[in-house]
């Protein structure tokens, strides 16, 4: 069964071969037409989630359209000499290095990888510690998924940074005009707070601004030297200033945690 035409269908058809192909043993060997099923993109993504972790998720979507390409062309150009299109475990091995080369050439690399996978047990440890970023949550009466969630993104954010850092993907004035932006975020999103919510409790007006603070599509905004950090890393690197404490999300944060002391980094 030959590629579709229709460019929707056609695309399905592709996903469906990347899937079988992140499922090939080391000597299998796919044909790229024989049985063209569909996939919709959120399998594929899941599965580079999965796989392909380097990538970060602004950065997925754009990795998937290259696999997409790169399927075509080598389908095409084996009808162009009439041999019958495959796809070897090494061959997919390849294209994926190449597809994960090209993305953290527009994104900066994941080294909190593992974190994906974390235990409950470990986040039940890191809101133990007590830190003045869970004590900041706690104070809005956040609930406890989103607790969880922040210190996730509390680690993502200090071990990539570390890694930036230490392979020289970043320099130290890069994280200061991060940073900038960061601040420059919170103060806006804050003084839209105290406008939309003028009348709410001080926990209301809290869990506003940190709502707006955490949103995807303003952390999405965000770069480092022009590159896309993930999402969790922006939304922890806020939790590290709320942890300086440089911010704060309870209208009163200064007087009950200025006086704390800055921690940043991973136990």
């Amino acid at each position: 069964m030959p590629l579709s035409t229709n460019i929707d269908k056609r695309k399905r058809q592709l996903n469906a071969i990347i899937v079988a192909a992140f499922n090939l043993g080391r000597d299998d060997v796919l044909s790229l037409e024989d049985s063209l099923d569909e996939e919709d993109d959120l399998t594929v993504l899941s599965l580079y989630e999965e796989h392909l972790p380097e990538i970060n998720k602004a950065r997925r979507g754009e990795a998937l359209q290259r696999m997409h390409v790169w399927l075509e062309h080598r389908i095409r150009d084996a009808h162009t000499i009439n041999v019958k299109p495959t796809l070897s475990k090494q061959d997919f091995r390849r294209l994926s290095d190449d597809v994960v080369v090209a993305a953290i050439q527009r994104g900066l690399m994941n080294y909190a990888k593992a974190l994906h996978t974390t235990s409950s047990d470990r986040m039940d440890a890191e809101l133990g510690r007590s830190e003045i970023y869970v004590r900041q949550m706690e104070e809005i009466e956040l609930p406890d998924a989103v607790q969880i969630r922040g210190a996730k993104c509390f680690l993502v954010a200090a071990i990539n940074r570390d890694g930036w850092m230490d392979d020289e993907s970043i320099m130290e004035e890069d994280v200061e005009a991060f940073e900038e932006d960061l601040m420059a975020g919170y103060k806006q999103r804050k003084a839209n707070v105290d406008i939309t919510h003028a009348n709410a409790s001080q926990v209301e007006k809290g869990v506003a601004l940190y709502n707006a603070c955490m949103d995807p599509a303003f952390c999405r905004q965000l770069t480092i030297n022009n590159r896309d950090p993930l999402d969790m890393t922006v939304e922890g690197s806020f939790h590290q200033l709320a942890n300086a404490p440089e911010i704060g999300w309870h209208p009163d944060w200064e007087s009950k945690f200025k006086n704390g002391g800055r921690d940043g980094t991973v136990a």
